[in-house]
């Protein structure tokens, strides 16, 4: 097995873990992260944050529709991410779902991105996202929003909302984030 595919099968399966205690613990709670704090304001931190990453792309083929009809003109693809955020240092970031549809201009997406600093602290994002269509060299660039819904370790019950844009082409790219994170309770380390 070589390496790309060891790296893709690897957070492959760090998304779907995450993916999967996301949903079990947004079943659980009862609150609403996406409306922001609104508890005491002393107990965390709004932090503006900017950040950098470069992606690497794998682009599934497209899922058979039922009953079988004509294609569907949906892009699906496995995104891979490493970079760096101000306030948290060197992250790791990946998407298992996003999925982009070429029919419309702007080309409009969506996803869940889940960012993951080196001591494993996560913050969950869900994402909509604008792009141009590819050009006749495989090139997008695109701009959009990922509203922050929760997370683990430093970042449990992190909220708040980035703006981020990027291009891409082929199997790579890159895309720059900056916003504002609530976290409840944070040290810069």
């Amino acid at each position: 097995m070589n390496t790309s595919a060891l790296i893709q099968k690897t957070v492959l399966a760090f998304c779907l873990t995450t993916l999967v205690s996301l949903s079990n613990r947004l079943a659980a709670d009862d609150s609403d992260a996406r409306h922001g704090p609104n508890s005491n304001p002393r107990a965390g931190r709004s932090l503006a944050v900017k950040g950098e990453f470069e992606t690497a792309i794998q682009i599934l083929p497209p899922f058979p529709s039922f009953p079988p009809g004509p294609f569907q003109p949906i892009l699906h693809l496995l995104i891979s991410a490493k970079g760096k955020l101000s306030h948290f240092g060197h992250m790791t970031a990946a998407t298992t779902d996003q999925a982009v549809d070429l029919s419309v201009n702007p080309n409009k997406g969506t996803a869940h991105w889940i960012f993951q600093n080196s001591r494993g602290d996560a913050f969950w994002t869900e994402m909509e996202l604008t792009g141009t269509p590819l050009d006749a060299e495989g090139r997008t660039a695109f701009r959009g929003t990922l509203t922050v819904i929760g997370g683990t370790g430093k970042f449990e019950g992190a909220t708040g909302t980035l703006e981020f844009e990027g291009a891409a082409q082929g199997t790579a790219g890159f895309f720059s984030i900056a916003g504002t994170l609530y976290v409840p309770s944070v040290d810069d380390d």
